[in-house]
């Protein structure tokens, strides 16, 4: 009886685990969608007419979070791209 009350906490911990590991998961992904809705709304922001302010704008913006932002470097590259290209990435 000793034995089985040993493995059903171990297997009670080991289920606590991957349950936090799961939760963990889940908050990484749902920060992966915030940033990627972001750069999609940046990325739309950059007008072919208006280039320079809004691409001005959107990069000034970006840069505020740091230097290693991956998001400003996304919207560097796409502020290069033609509105028709744009529109087809997104």
């Amino acid at each position: 009886m000793k034995l089985l009350d040993e493995r059903s906490l171990s297997l009670r911990d080991q289920r606590k685990a991957e349950s936090a590991d799961y939760h963990k998961r889940v908050r990484r992904f749902e920060e992966v969608l915030a940033a990627l809705d972001l750069i999609i709304g940046k990325v739309r922001e950059i007008k072919p007419d208006d280039a320079k302010t809004a691409t001005k704008a959107a990069l000034v913006e970006l840069a505020r979070i740091g230097n290693t932002n991956p998001i400003l470097a996304l919207v560097q590259i796409a502020s290069t791209f033609s509105k028709d290209t744009l529109d087809v990435v997104l």
